[in-house]
């Protein structure tokens, strides 16, 4: 009998809790790969779209010539955070312009629009970070879950053993075995699942970062209509 079968002969021996639990863990990992795969084509697409974003951005560029890169570029984010700018500055200029205070933005009103575009962040942080905490619970929730299963399998092993009146090793072995198949088991789907959390995190907050730079030129292209 080869590693695998018996491993195989070993789980078929197994209870139903056990089985339950080895088929709960089976589900949360495959929705973790799935996860994992759909998240990074779409991080990566999203960060390749910044940089190339970035990498046209002029020093010194003014908000009209930001616009006119982000109209043509692919990202959603970058668009609406340059749109929805341009369009405040818009409003309130219109608004300072019917008071007769000028074409200019007040310092107040700049304040304001800076808080738009960090909002804008953090609502896009929120859509990139999304799968993670899912993540994050299959790496905490796995390990016990495959805990339960061989402390649940100890002591069926044990009631079978003091039922038989014997301490035999080969006796217990069997009962022992499939115990801890649940925590490998368990193991198993956890410990891809932090690795995929922390890779993913990664992204998000290299992500973070260029979109905090991008908000930056924003800002300054923008300090020419504030007075």
């Amino acid at each position: 009998m080869t590693w695998s079968s018996g491993i195989w002969e070993v789980m078929r021996q197994s209870d139903g809790v056990s089985w339950l639990i080895l088929l709960f863990l089976l589900i949360i990992s495959v929705a973790a790969w799935s996860i994992f795969f759909y998240r990074i084509l779409y991080l990566r697409r999203e960060k390749k779209q910044l940089m190339k974003f970035l990498s046209k951005i002029k020093s010194g560029a003014t908000l009209q010539e930001l616009s006119a890169v982000a109209s043509a570029s692919s990202s959603e984010t970058v668009k609406s955070l340059l749109s929805q700018t341009s369009n405040l500055i818009a409003s309130q200029v219109a608004i300072n312009r019917q008071k007769s205070i000028g074409e200019f933005i007040t310092e107040s009103q700049w304040n304001m629009i800076q808080d738009t575009m960090y909002q804008h962040i953090d609502h896009a942080l929120q859509k990139w970070q999304f799968g993670l905490m899912y993540l994050s619970t299959t790496a905490a929730v796995a390990p016990l879950l495959g805990l339960f299963g061989t402390v649940w399998g100890l002591i069926q092993a044990f009631v079978g053993v003091s039922q038989l009146k014997t301490a035999d090793m080969g006796a217990m072995a069997p009962g022992i075995a499939q115990a801890l198949i649940t925590t490998l088991v368990g193991l198993v789907v956890a410990i891809p699942a932090l690795i995929m959390f922390n890779y993913l995190s990664s992204q998000v907050r290299s992500m973070d970062h260029l979109l905090t730079k991008l908000v930056h030129k924003a800002a300054v292209a923008t300090q020419g209509f504030v007075k």
